[in-house]
């Protein structure tokens, strides 16, 4: 039996709550990522089976993404993500934990955030143990709000600070109780019925390699795979985003989707990271709603093709990635890890 952790930066942190989580744990955390990534690591790294635990560690991440400036995702959009974490460990027979963390923002407002009024009616229907560890805090420091020294910045807090061997404590009551699986028989609040999850790596007559570093180890399929093609694809669906190690000097790729007649749709992606004084590689997720406020559609028969653009126009950039460059770069430095998509069944 495992315990895995899939959460954010506050899951990452040398000194972060994790460090005094007393019980052996695989933890699969990325930083600066959402449920959208959380998922990617939960259904596509690891063989979740009866008996797991899956501790989600994403709100704060969710919330500072759908509340925060810009507001490319919505509420419920990540929610979904979330749902689909915890009806993956209802399929596996495994129990789903909720550690709930609030960005500085947040906690100063006078309610709890659109974010979290959603969420936590959605973990109660589905009986998700979870904490709300700021109304906790609240509560043992006999304040209404958290004060500002509780946090290090807006989305982390204070290593030293009590709060975080709270988390720890609380997350490890949650595992010491008799084991609960999520219920399969629960209807879906959110996900969209007829769609699936799958991560598109089958791609023809290429090989990937193994990456690691400090956080992870996975197969990538390095620039000199590129182009990477999958033919005819047996279902319609959406991308959702492209998951990928990547550099300050990543590139610029291009994502084609060619229909049987010939047809042809195009979008350049400046994938260089935009992470300051960070030259080592990084995974991300280029994300198409950010991007596009829309996910790119394919019909069934259509093909999937990505390649280092050749293109003079105006790519798109999202969120952590660096602008359109004034000129196309001449190589990539991005390593592909596959295709996030949403299949019609």
């Amino acid at each position: 039996m495992t315990t895995y952790i899939c959460g954010g930066s506050n899951s990452v942190r040398r000194g972060g709550w994790v460090h005094h989580f007393d019980v052996a744990s695989d933890n699969i955390s990325i930083g600066a990522s959402t449920s959208i990534m959380g998922a990617y690591r939960v259904m596509f790294c690891r063989d979740v089976a009866p008996g797991d635990t899956v501790i989600w560690e994403y709100a704060l991440n969710d919330a500072n993404q759908a509340l925060g400036r810009g507001r490319a995702y919505t509420v419920d959009y990540l929610l979904a993500y979330c749902e689909a974490i915890i009806r993956h460990c209802a399929e596996r027979g495994a129990r789903f934990i909720a550690i709930v963390l609030t960005p500085r923002p947040h906690e100063r407002l006078d309610k709890r955030d659109p974010y979290r009024r959603k969420l936590i009616p959605l973990l109660r229907h589905y009986k998700i143990p979870f904490v709300e560890v700021s109304q906790e805090m609240r509560r043992k420091m006999a304040v209404e709000k958290l004060p500002d020294d509780v946090f290090f910045d807006d989305f982390h807090y204070k290593e030293d600070h009590r709060i975080v061997k709270h988390t720890a404590r609380r997350a490890k009551r949650f595992c010491d109780a008799p084991f609960v699986p999520v219920d399969p028989t629960i209807e879906p609040l959110l996900i969209t019925p007829g769609r699936r999850l799958d991560l598109l790596t089958g791609f023809r007559d290429a090989a990937p390699r193994s990456f690691s570093n400090r956080l992870l180890t996975i197969d990538v399929f390095p620039p000199e795979s590129l182009p990477l093609h999958i033919p005819d694809m047996e279902a319609g669906g959406r991308i959702v985003g492209i998951f990928m190690i990547t550099t300050s000097n990543g590139g610029v790729l291009e994502l084609k989707i060619t229909a049987p007649d010939g047809k042809v749709s195009c979008y350049d992606l400046s994938v260089a990271h935009n992470e300051p004084g960070f030259s080592k590689p990084v995974f991300k997720m280029f994300s198409l709603i950010n991007a596009l406020s829309d996910p790119v559609v394919f019909s069934r028969g259509e093909s999937i093709t990505l390649s280092m653009s050749t293109g003079a126009g105006l790519a798109l950039n999202d969120t952590g990635f660096a602008e359109s460059p004034d000129t196309l770069p001449t190589t990539i430095e991005t390593s592909i890890a596959g295709i996030l998509v949403e299949l019609e069944s």
